[in-house]
């Protein structure tokens, strides 16, 4: 399945971070900004950046990509 898939071509933390990541988006299902996602799980922009890239957050990352949010970069 694709996060057994996902799970082995990351490092430990990166792993901690998405499990992270996951959690904070299954309370906070419609979040402002990766800057908000960041200020609230402790995850840098750089690896929200690419963990968004990937196609299991594709609807999130879409979201910010038609937003008018400041410091998006995707």
């Amino acid at each position: 399945s694709g996060i057994h898939q996902l799970s082995r071509q990351l490092i430990p933390k990166d792993f901690n971070e998405i499990t992270k990541l996951k959690s904070y988006l299954e309370i906070n299902s419609t979040p402002d900004s990766i800057e908000c996602i960041s200020a609230n799980t402790g995850i840098s922009f750089k690896n929200l950046n690419r963990f968004l890239a990937q196609d299991e957050f594709s609807k999130l990352s879409n979201k910010f990509n038609n937003s008018s949010n400041i410091g998006i970069n995707l």
